[in-house]
């Protein structure tokens, strides 16, 4: 597994990525109207910057993208997605400590995210606090996000 800077070229595997993560582990935690909003979100219109501005490292093998996650200067975790067929095989944690390290790297010290159900656990095995919760809408689909912080930089 190789993890690298996320490119435009990734810009499709990634979204279809995106989509049958939220699809397949969404579904888990989520109800059926609020899974489908929240895959509708990924559009060829808005995609590229949702992974183009903030920082972006894609996990990658000879099967192509595993999993992405990204950061912003101000230290949000913007992203963090595994493919279905990947999940439980650490790649989000490499992934979220490679994404802290190279944030450390650039004087990101303090991070924060809002979590979804199914990466809360993972959130808190790498150091990050539970600091509240949020209400969120996607269309008419009302979703509640768990605000996670890490001070410090990695743990």
């Amino acid at each position: 597994m190789e993890i690298r800077h996320a490119e435009e070229t990734d810009l499709v595997s990634l979204m279809a990525l995106f989509q049958i993560s939220v699809e397949t582990q969404g579904a888990e935690h989520y109800s059926s109207e609020q899974v489908h909003a929240w895959a509708s979100r990924a559009t060829e219109a808005t995609f590229g910057d949702f992974i183009l501005i903030p920082t972006t490292f894609v996990a990658i093998d000879d099967s192509g993208p595993m999993g992405f996650c990204g950061y912003a200067r101000d230290g949000h975790i913007t992203s963090l997605y595994i493919r279905p067929d990947c999940a439980g095989q650490g790649i989000g944690k490499k992934l979220l400590t490679h994404v802290l390290e190279d944030a450390r790297a650039h004087d990101v010290t303090d991070f924060h995210v809002e979590a979804s159900a199914m990466a809360i656990p993972l959130f808190e095995k790498l150091g990050f606090e539970k600091s509240g919760l949020e209400d969120y809408l996607i269309g008419d689909s009302k979703f509640e996000r768990q605000l996670m912080k890490l001070k410090g930089g990695v743990p």
